[in-house]
C-alpha cells in the first residue's frame, strides 16, 4: 500500500513539474512533462505538446552543496518543486531541495563519458600570475550562489561573514575568516596615520537554504587615532577689516616693475589705481569636522602703497588652506562604531543566480572636545548578472555626508580657489545651503577570476578591487 501511494505521488509530480531543457543545438524547452520512456520526453508548452529525444539533450554535471556540510556531484535528470534527481558515478541520488545550501553547473557531458569543465586555469605569468592567475569560470553557467557574496555593500556591512580561513586584500583594508561566523578587519592604509583599528563581525545566526536565505551580522569598529575626513559640518564665519583695493595689468615703460615678460623695451605689470579701503568680508560653506575657516595674512606691500605704483604681480591674499573639501590633515580621534545588518537572499529563477536586500545600521561615537555622535542608516541590494558581474545598488540616509561636488566653501561666486583676491568673498552672510540627507550609490562588481574582483561605483572612491585567497 506505501509503495502504491510513494509511486503514485511519483507519478503525479512527474506529470505536473514544470521542467526547463537546454538542448546540443541551443534550443531551450520550458514546459510540463507528460510522459517519459527511456529515449524520450513529452512536454506539454506554451507552443503546443513536443517529444524530445533524452540523446539531444545537453547534460550538465552539478556539484550540490548540502546544509550538512557534503558534496555531491552528478548529472541532474530530474527536477521539481521539492526534490532534485542527480546521475552520479555510485547511482541515482534524490536530494531535498530544502536540504541544499547551494547549486551550481561545472560542465557539461559532451561525450558519454567526457565531461568539459566550466573551470578552466589561466597561464601565470610573472606577477600578473601571481595576482590574477588561478581559475577563470563560465560567466554563463548556472548557479545559485554567484563568485562573490558581498559581505559589504561598497563600505556598508552585510549579514554575510567571510569563510573560516579566506583572506581579504584591498587596497585600503584586509580581513580574515576565523571561522565561519568571526570575521576580523582592518583599515591597514590607516596604519600609516597612527590609526589602530580593528573590525570584528559576527554573524549571530544564518537560516534558510539555496532558494532562500537570512542572516543577521553584529560588530564594532575601535579606531585609536580616526580622522572625520568623511564628516561633514556647515560652517560661517566673518573676515574683519580686509584691505581692498583696485587696480589692472598695464603695459609700462621698461623698468617700472620688475622683468615679468622678458621684454626689453617695456613691462607688463600690475598697476594700483584706487586708495585702499577697507570692509568686512564673510564665507560659509561645508566643511570637514576638523577644518577650520578661512583667515587672511597681511599683505602690507599693496596696502601701503601708493595710487599709481607698479607690481609685477597681482595682490594674493594668502588664506589658510586653498582646497576646502579635500583637506585630511586635522585632529585625531579616538572612535568606537556599533553596527548590525541583517541581509534576505533569494534564488533567481533556473539558476541564474540570486538577488540579495541588506538593511543596516550603524552609530558612532567620536572622543572629540564636543564628543560627537555620528549614525547612518542604508538599504542596498545586489543582483548577479551573470556568474562573474553583479550589480549593487544602495540609499543611505547620513547627515554628515556631503556629496564632493558640494563640499567646500561657499560664497557669492563659488570660488574653488581663495588665493586670487578677496572679490570672492561674499560681501554679506553666507546663508547656510541645504542637501537632502539621502543619498544613492549604484556600481558593479566584476570577478575577474576566483580570487579578484574589480568593481566601479558612483560615489567616492569610485573604483575598488580586492582578492580573496
Amino acid at each position: 500500500m506505501r509503495l502504491l501511494f510513494t509511486t503514485s505521488l511519483l507519478i503525479l509530480s512527474l506529470l505536473s513539474a514544470q521542467n526547463f531543457y537546454e538542448l546540443k543545438d541551443g534550443s531551450t524547452i520550458n514546459g510540463t512533462v507528460l510522459s517519459e520512456t527511456e529515449t524520450e520526453i513529452k512536454i506539454e508548452t506554451q507552443f503546443g505538446v513536443i517529444t524530445i529525444s533524452k540523446a539531444d539533450i545537453l547534460a550538465k554535471i552539478y556539484k550540490i552543496e548540502l546544509n550538512s556540510g557534503d558534496s555531491i556531484f552528478g548529472e541532474k535528470i530530474f527536477e521539481d518543486d521539492n526534490i532534485i534527481r542527480l546521475k552520479t558515478n555510485y547511482g541515482e541520488v534524490e536530494l531535498n531541495k530544502s536540504d541544499v545550501e547551494s547549486i551550481t553547473e561545472k560542465g557539461k557531458k559532451v561525450e558519454d563519458k567526457q565531461i568539459q569543465p566550466l573551470y578552466y586555469p589561466q597561464r601565470p605569468l610573472g606577477l600578473s600570475g601571481l595576482l590574477f592567475g588561478g581559475h577563470t569560470m563560465d560567466k554563463d553557467s548556472d548557479f545559485s550562489l554567484g563568485e562573490e557574496q558581498l559581505i559589504d555593500l561598497f563600505f556598508d556591512p552585510t549579514g554575510y561573514t567571510l569563510d573560516q580561513g579566506t583572506l581579504y586584500l584591498s587596497g585600503l583594508s584586509f580581513g580574515f575568516g576565523v571561522s565561519d561566523k568571526l570575521q576580523i578587519s582592518s583599515k591597514w592604509w590607516n596604519f600609516f596615520g597612527g590609526d589602530l583599528n580593528l573590525r570584528p563581525k559576527f554573524q549571530v545566526f544564518e537560516k534558510g537554504n539555496w532558494e532562500k536565505q537570512q542572516s543577521l551580522s553584529i560588530g564594532a569598529h575601535i579606531h585609536s587615532r580616526w580622522s572625520a575626513s568623511d564628516k561633514y559640518v556647515w560652517k560661517s564665519g566673518k573676515i574683519e577689516d580686509v584691505p581692498i583695493f583696485e587696480g589692472e595689468w598695464i603695459t609700462a615703460p621698461s623698468g617700472s616693475c620688475d622683468e615679468y615678460n622678458n621684454s626689453e623695451e617695456t613691462d607688463w605689470c600690475y598697476q594700483k589705481q584706487s586708495e585702499t579701503i577697507y570692509k568686512d568680508k564673510y564665507w560659509g560653506g561645508w566643511l570637514q569636522l576638523e577644518e577650520e575657516g578661512p583667515t587672511i595674512q597681511e599683505n602690507t606691500e599693496y596696502e601701503s602703497a601708493e595710487v599709481g605704483d607698479y607690481f609685477n604681480n597681482s595682490p594674493s591674499y594668502q588664506t589658510n588652506s586653498n582646497d576646502y573639501g579635500w583637506n585630511n590633515e586635522g585632529e585625531s580621534y579616538q572612535m568606537i562604531e556599533i553596527f548590525g545588518a541583517y541581509t534576505y537572499s533569494k534564488a533567481r529563477d533556473n539558476l541564474k543566480g540570486r538577488i540579495s536586500h541588506t538593511i543596516g545600521a550603524n552609530i558612532q561615537y567620536a572622543n572629540t572636545s564636543e564628543g560627537n555622535i555620528f549614525y547612518r542608516a542604508y538599504y542596498g541590494i545586489d543582483v548577479d548578472i551573470n556568474r562573474k558581474l553583479k550589480m549593487i545598488g544602495e540609499f543611505f540616509y547620513d547627515p554628515w555626508y556631503v556629496e564632493i561636488w558640494d563640499s567646500g566653501l561657499r560664497s557669492e561666486d563659488h570660488p574653488d580657489n581663495l588665493n586670487d583676491g578677496l572679490s570672492e568673498f561674499s560681501d554679506s552672510e553666507v546663508m547656510k545651503e541645504d542637501f537632502s540627507s539621502l543619498h544613492l550609490d549604484f556600481g558593479f562588481m566584476y570577478a575577474f577570476n576566483e580570487s579578484f574582483r574589480f568593481g566601479i561605483h558612483f560615489q567616492k572612491p569610485w573604483v575598488g578591487f580586492y582578492w580573496k585567497f
